[in-house]
């Protein structure tokens, strides 16, 4: 999938990912919180970075090994 990053949609749910980063990073930083409070904001901060993700490039790998090819007939 490709991702306009120019657009104005992506630059809005750019910034909204990376406000609501910075809330759940303070939420993680106060002491005196519940466990299960650090957990679900360091999940909602590991979910914001993945649709941060999806803007990069994706690198994709050949699967297989090419050196055991039998098949020479491209070469």
């Amino acid at each position: 999938m490709k991702i306009d990053i120019a657009s104005e949609t992506w630059s809005a749910v750019r910034k909204f990912c990376e406000k609501h980063i910075g809330l759940q990073t303070e939420i993680v930083l106060q002491p005196g919180r519940q466990p299960h409070e650090y957990d679900t904001a360091r999940g909602e901060i590991s979910a914001y970075r993945a649709v941060l993700a999806l803007s990069a490039p994706m690198n994709v790998e050949p699967s297989g090994d090419y050196s055991k090819r039998t098949d020479r007939s491209g070469i």
